[in-house]
């Protein structure tokens, strides 16, 4: 019967064109306790006319528990005309006896609802012989309760509920196992501890054992029902139910911010840089925005950076770091932010107002936006504001990114305190500091004159071969590009940077160009106006990652073929 009527909701949906066909099906009308059965919602509808669709909204399975779930979406082809169709399919089975009504399901497509016709099954009592057990008390003596100490609560707010075990009989307690929590769609469970507890005997009345913890977050208000948790009994899993529970749970204050997202319990935030150094145009730097204290974390929504002509922001990579316990969730979502700044001068970056409800002072705190100030530079006031120290460094690193250091082996000098100033030993030093600053300029004179001669090769010390300055060969491309493989397999994500930036040193030694010069303009000089943003996209991308707080290995290798593709043309 069921086919049949299948089939002819198939032909109704081909013949109303753009008609949507939304319907239950199901096996029988007639089910026992505790038996198996599934139940299909098919949603139809032609092609040409499907648009937007909202999630399914299932009818009230309160009398049903559920056993699983699951969807499918099918095209089918019916005399040229494209229909398609999404299955949502449950896995019930009735916990009381009578008739029973399945109510209606919803769905919104194109902006409109459409709903299935509600109908009644038939549940009759389930055999003797069936080994499930309703009520939850069984023989042996031995029945699950659930409590829950605050039944009034607002929603979004935890509270704790605690599975025991009772009998009369400590041996009972060892046959039970496989503690499951209620599936529903409107109370979201979180685990505090499942292992079981020490046994409390009592002599006079029943013993008891605690089995699980968890906390409740209903999600709607009104009277909500936490359904029964469940647990396997004995080796031939006999399953026993707990009771249910009613909870009272309160709308919240009608008064809420524009900005309130349904975050319930106590937070802070803090937006702050990791970057310390000086902020220069185009160039990446990390935010961070932290949300922390306690409340309804698995689903609280945190607030976006907002978006801007004076900067570019980038998806974040959030983390969790929660954790459950008798008092509520406590921990922080992290989320680390990527902006690139537009614009040189004074720039703030905003992001979106946060607030919460507070059920310990039953009000609602809005925390505001939170903004980062910073001072945007361009790459020559940066290096016009360097001081001679920093420009010595700056030359010294590169020496020493270029040439081959010896390792040293190191010991640990332990040095007698002294309560006076060694003068001889302090003028030493005095003269091996001056020493080292001349030694550090001569370096410095060294390089200016070695730009000049372009014949001049340079080594690589990250490199089995080095890479001439002038008609890079295949080779030697070839021996580094197989080196920064090599580094992405053993991830080793630090030398892969080192090793790009000294492949460009390289390059720029091939066109005769300084650290400090920019090297887009020089290839676009050479190559074309296409090659040089080429370049500009590429060292964006590496700048991106490099200060990345979080690698991802996709991405890094993603990187590593767009720098081996790049080189490998500007080569040619």
């Amino acid at each position: 019967m069921n086919k049949i009527q299948y089939i002819f909701f198939l032909l109704a949906t081909v013949f109303c064109y753009g008609q949507i066909t939304f319907v239950p099906l199901i096996e029988d009308k007639v089910y026992k306790v505790n038996q198996k059965f599934l139940l299909t919602f098919i949603l139809e509808v032609n092609s040409e006319h499907f648009g937007d669709q909202s999630s399914i909204k299932l009818p009230d399975f309160s009398k049903f528990e559920r056993l699983g779930s699951g969807s499918e979406k099918n095209t089918l082809i019916l005399e040229n005309l494209a229909v398609n169709q999404i299955i949502f399919q449950q896995v019930l089975s009735p916990k009381i006896s009578g008739k029973v009504k399945i109510g209606s399901a919803l769905i919104t497509v194109n902006g409109k609802i459409y709903k299935t016709e509600p109908f009644d099954i038939m549940v009759e009592e389930a055999d003797k012989v069936a080994t499930i057990n309703t009520p939850t008390k069984i023989k042996n003596d031995l029945y699950l309760n659930l409590e829950i100490a605050d039944k009034e609560v607002y929603q979004n707010q935890p509270t704790v509920a605690v599975l025991k075990a009772y009998s009369s009989n400590i041996n009972n307690f060892r046959k039970v196992n496989n503690v499951r929590l209620p599936m529903q769609d409107n109370v979201e469970f979180s685990t505090i501890k499942t292992q079981k507890s020490d046994i409390d005997l009592n002599k006079a009345a029943l013993s008891s054992q605690i089995l699980a913890v968890f906390l409740v977050f209903p999600e709607e208000s009104g009277s909500v029902k936490v359904e029964s948790a469940s647990a396997s009994f004995s080796k031939i899993a006999k399953k026993i139910l707990s009771n249910g529970v009613k909870l009272n749970v309160k709308n919240l204050p009608v008064n809420a911010p524009k900005d309130f997202k349904n975050a319930v319990g106590d937070f802070k935030i803090d937006f702050a840089k990791n970057n310390e150094d000086k902020i220069e145009i185009n160039k990446p730097i990390n935010v961070r925005l932290t949300i922390s204290g306690k409340g309804n974390f698995n689903n609280i929504q945190l607030p976006i950076i907002k978006d801007s002509e004076l900067y570019e922001v980038f998806q974040p990579r959030v983390r969790k770091d929660i954790h459950a316990n008798e008092k509520g969730v406590n921990g922080k979502i992290v989320a680390d932010y990527i902006i690139i700044p537009k614009k040189t001068g004074p720039l703030s970056i905003l992001t979106e107002s946060f607030s919460y409800f507070n059920p310990e002072e039953k009000k609602y705190i809005d925390l505001g936006s939170q903004s980062i100030d910073l001072d945007v530079r361009s790459q020559k006031e940066i290096l016009a504001e360097r001081t001679p120290l920093e420009i010595v460094n700056a030359y010294s690193n590169n020496v020493l990114e270029t040439v081959d250091n010896p390792v040293l082996e190191t010991k640990t000098l332990k040095l007698k305190q002294n309560s006076h100033i060694n003068w001889y030993t302090s003028l030493l030093n005095f003269i091996l500091f001056c020493a080292i600053i001349g030694l550090l300029l001569l370096i410095n004179n060294f390089k200016k004159n070695k730009k000049k001669k372009t014949s001049k090769n340079v080594r690589i010390n990250t490199f089995s071969a080095p890479i001439t300055n002038i008609g890079i060969s295949d080779s030697e491309l070839q021996n580094a590009f197989g080196y920064l493989k090599r580094m992405l397999r053993e991830k080793n994500y630090a030398e892969i940077f080192t090793t790009i930036k000294n492949i460009d040193l390289n390059f720029r030694n091939a066109y005769n160009t300084s650290v400090d010069d920019n090297f887009a303009t020089i290839l676009e000089n050479a190559k074309g106006s296409k090659i040089a943003e080429e370049y500009r996209t590429l060292f964006q991308k590496i700048e991106m990652e490099r200060f990345a707080p979080i690698k991802l290995e996709d991405q890094l290798e993603e990187l590593v073929n767009s720098t081996i593709i790049f080189f490998t043309k500007i080569a040619k």
